[in-house]
């Protein structure tokens, strides 16, 4: 199923990529709006989808196919031309968040038939968040089943990512 978030998350900001282009220019999340679009997308084919279902006193972003899907969308700290220079958040932090939303999904084993996290980072330009990704990477089990790649909105790259959570 990772593959099948991935895709859809992609065919979702390539179909929005003037909306998308604004919040990128931003360095606005724009989770909220892509977890219900995920969603409507997964409601398609999964009569049992949800927003925030709540899970051991916890929410969980989306639920569907008796899965749970975490869902980040980082921005990042880089210099990029055209994208605003005075709104980031440190992109160790947003890091952290997805490694907390990756531990959430860990304690939440039983009851699902499988646990997903999955985040668009944004602008992405050089290699230097690779090592951010490999932070991601490491917390994850190892062989963890991985779609991953970039998305062009316009002129400005993405990254996306979906892991399989053990």
């Amino acid at each position: 199923m990772e593959s099948e978030i991935y895709e859809l998350i992609c065919q979702i900001l390539r179909r929005n990529d003037s909306l998308i282009e604004i919040a990128i220019k931003q360095r606005a999340k724009f989770e909220g709006w892509l977890k219900f679009e995920l969603a409507n997308e997964l409601k398609k084919r999964y009569d049992d989808t949800r927003v925030e279902k709540k899970v051991n006193r916890s929410l969980v972003d989306v639920f569907a196919n008796n899965s749970l899907i975490e869902l980040k969308t980082p921005n990042t700290n880089y210099a990029i031309t055209g994208v605003d220079k005075t709104k980031s958040r440190p992109i160790t932090k947003n890091i952290k968040d997805i490694e907390d939303d990756i531990d959430k999904l860990k304690k939440n084993r039983s009851g699902f038939t499988n646990r997903y996290i999955a985040f668009v980072m944004f602008p992405v330009d050089s290699t230097d968040y690779q090592k951010h990704i490999n932070c991601v990477v490491s917390h994850l089990e190892k062989g963890t089943p991985i779609c991953h790649g970039h998305v062009i909105i316009n002129q400005f790259k993405t990254y996306v990512f979906v892991a399989k959570v053990f």
